[in-house]
């Protein structure tokens, strides 16, 4: 074997050596950018703005104030507040009760039952002493971002959910201070007249 047949065996044994490095190099590149190019898009945009042009296209009228957007949907006034970036809190005020009102434990009682009975609502109440009431809100919090499927369709599950607790809420409340109300009247015998002795 002369010294040429040694150099082009060297030579193709390094080109070889320069092709599968630059290759490497190559692919690498590709997957980092294609990584990045899928971050991008992934987090694009914030789950509060995402948020916003879903209702948006549900026609719902919102106006941002400070964290808070304040939207209506089908009648009802919400709440949108991100929580980071991807994550965001829709709530909504069920209503008050005074702070004097005998019926608070009837109250919480449900509230409780509302937890155990929804799994992605909390329902709680704020209690404020200057206006000597409490009020009674449901929230979910959830990430919000474009790469959940169907995300209108998501969307309005979360308010429907919210619609539903509300209802059920105000549904028992009424149910229980009825059953109270009967509970509460005397027993009467049919036919039965008290008399008076004198």
């Amino acid at each position: 074997m002369d010294s040429f047949q040694i150099f082009e065996i060297v030579f193709y044994a390094l080109y070889a050596i320069g092709i599968g490095y630059l290759s490497y190099l190559f692919f690498k590149y590709v997957r980092i950018e294609l990584g990045k190019l899928c971050r991008k898009k992934f987090y694009r945009d914030s789950g509060e703005k995402l948020a916003m042009k879903m209702l948006r296209d549900l026609n719902c009228s919102f106006e941002k104030d400070g964290n808070n957007v304040h939207f209506t949907y089908q009648g009802k006034d919400f709440v949108l507040r991100a929580l980071s970036k991807h994550v965001v809190q829709f709530y909504c005020n069920e209503g008050r009760m005074d702070l004097a009102d005998p019926n608070i434990p009837v109250l919480k009682e449900i509230l409780n039952d509302i937890n155990w009975q929804y799994n992605l609502v909390s329902s709680f109440y704020i209690e404020e002493a200057d206006e000597k009431c409490l009020y009674v809100i449901n929230s979910i919090s959830t990430s919000f971002t474009s790469n959940i499927t169907d995300i209108e369709s998501y969307l309005q599950a979360i308010l429907s959910n919210l619609f539903d607790a509300g209802n059920e809420i105000r549904s028992k409340l009424h149910l229980k201070l009825e059953e109270k109300k009967q509970e509460s009247k005397p027993f009467k015998v049919k036919g039965f007249i008290k008399e008076d002795h004198e």
